[in-house]
């Protein structure tokens, strides 16, 4: 999924890391653009954790509401980024109806974000605010979809990331993590 080294952390980890008597090996983002591009690739990976939480045998909600929470919380960082309030994803997602796929929404999940990562590391002369709104909505409508299937509320994920948001941060400072094995 991602060829490029290292991968965006929450802006609390390296702190975690540094509790645990260990040096992390990091960066940070500095130029706009690679920001975007890596915000992206982070949305494509939660996006692959929910499919993976979807498809685990287990009846335990609680995996599929945590990664939920974690597609949402980038979702607010991209829109950040861009300089865009979430209110316009909302009002976007809300025109359309959620979409009916329950035998594949985590598969859904997936293509709705590499369409999101597309559009939002489109070139600078070509960068369409009003396309990544429309392809955030999506990934939000099946977010939605997912959350009934499961048998939850809106208000659980965002009461997850608001939790995970306190514990490890959010993504606003473009911290990159190198594994220090690698």
């Amino acid at each position: 999924m991602n060829s490029k080294p290292g991968k965006l952390i929450r802006d609390h980890v390296p702190q975690l890391i540094l509790a645990q008597n260990l040096t992390p090996n990091i960066r940070t983002v500095t130029d706009p653009a690679e920001f975007r591009d890596r915000l992206g690739d982070k949305l494509r990976e939660e996006a692959a954790e929910v499919a993976d939480a979807l498809n685990a045998s287990s009846d335990d909600t609680t995996a599929v509401v945590g990664e939920l929470a974690d597609v949402t919380e980038v979702v607010h960082a991209i829109l950040a980024v861009i300089g865009i309030e979430h209110a316009s994803v909302e009002k976007a997602r809300l025109a359309n109806s959620i979409p009916q796929y329950p035998d594949r929404l985590g598969q859904t999940l997936r293509e709705q974000a590499r369409k999101a990562d597309k559009v939002l590391n489109a070139p600078a002369g070509v960068f369409d605010t009003a396309a990544v709104v429309g392809k955030l909505a999506d990934v939000m409508r099946v977010l939605d979809a997912i959350a009934a299937e499961v048998g939850v509320e809106r208000d659980l994920i965002e009461t997850a990331r608001i939790v995970k948001l306190g514990e490890r941060g959010g993504f606003s400072q473009g911290i990159i993590w190198f594994d220090n094995a690698a």
